[in-house]
């Protein structure tokens, strides 16, 4: 590179090409580390992403960077197992004399609803000097108790928590006041977003929202993010309580019902394999009523783009001028 960063100087150089059957259309992700004599580098090939995904990774050598590269006969290194799916593109580390691939995979049993998850797969080096994964396949055990995972927002003390997510390029006004988190609305696509980040496929969420702090043409509620174009939700606004599609950005009211009186509104959403939704609701504290559909539950399975998983939180839509207040937010992770 040049001496302000800004260029790349001197001549090309290919070192290797996805010429393995097993790389299929690409080779990418390289990581390279210096053992013994020789320079290693990890690369990942074949498909990275989705239900379909193909990728696994392999190793190639050289004594020099410029090559020659030398493929490993083993290759593909890493690859599925009965846990994790298409395992790839990651770092290497040594930590006192054992050596890791950080890298990511998807759970078999989540996949692209929760999205890619990092991976610490140990590996030794053989009397060839290649390296070896146990059983050719990423190490990490499931998590047994998943409840460590779980969240609870009391909305405590004068900030939002930094595990509270939104949109690229449209960071919602929101703050935090006496065990409140003040949402101000906003009358584009389906409003002002925060949300969590989910790590397991099957979950509730709940969250409490003040009736009185609706403003008319205001809908405030929980929803199920793919991205700004491709959610569900559960709102109330207007007097009445709605589900909410938006699929591809066209919106859509599934189903509308009147608003039972009450200071207090507590909403909940049930996920099952991260692709199935049920909405659920009480005021003030009764028993939770469910949200009648055409059907047990909807099919979420549009929701995540590519493989960036899908979050949880909430929404607040309507004119710029108002604010609503929620009371907390929970999720409660099941296997």
């Amino acid at each position: 590179m040049n001496a302000t960063h800004t260029k790349l100087v001197g001549k090309k150089v290919e070192l290797f090409r996805n010429d393995a059957p097993w790389e299929g259309c690409l080779v990418e992700g390289s990581a390279i580390v210096r053992h013994n004599n020789y320079f290693y580098m990890f690369y990942a090939g074949n498909g990275c992403c989705g239900k379909c995904c193909t990728y696994a990774t392999g190793v190639a050598r050289a004594e020099s960077l410029l090559g020659p590269w030398e493929k490993c006969p083993e290759n593909p290194i890493l690859k599925k197992n009965a846990t994790w799916k298409c395992p790839g593109h990651g770092t290497v580390a040594e930590y006192e004399g054992r050596w890791f691939l950080l890298h990511h995979a998807y759970h078999v049993q989540s996949h692209e609803f929760v999205g890619r998850q990092g991976i610490l797969s140990e590996f030794t080096w053989n009397e060839e000097g290649w390296p070896e994964f146990e059983g050719k396949s990423p190490q990490a055990a499931p998590l047994h108790d998943v409840s460590i995972l779980n969240v609870t927002d009391n909305f405590e003390g004068n900030c939002l928590a930094g595990t509270w997510q939104w949109p690229i390029g449209r960071e919602p006004e929101a703050g935090v006041s006496d065990g409140q988190l003040l949402l101000t609305a906003s009358p584009t696509g389906m409003g002002s977003i925060v949300a969590q980040r989910t790590f397991t496929a099957t979950y509730k969420v709940t969250t409490a929202v003040e009736l009185n702090s609706l403003d008319p043409a205001t809908f405030a509620g929980l929803s199920a993010i793919g991205d700004p174009n491709n959610a569900l939700a559960l709102v109330v606004g207007d007097g009445t309580l709605q589900v909410w599609s938006v699929k591809k950005g066209k919106h859509e009211s599934i189903t509308k019902i009147d608003l039972p009186l009450g200071k207090t509104l507590n909403l909940r959403l049930e996920s099952w394999g991260g692709q199935r939704f049920r909405f659920t609701y009480n005021v003030d504290g009764s028993s939770w009523q469910p949200v009648v559909l055409d059907s047990f539950a909807l099919n979420g399975t549009y929701l995540p783009p590519w493989d960036r998983g899908i979050r949880v939180g909430l929404l607040a839509q309507g004119p710029a001028t108002s604010t609503v207040a929620f009371n907390q937010f929970t999720i409660r992770n099941q296997r």
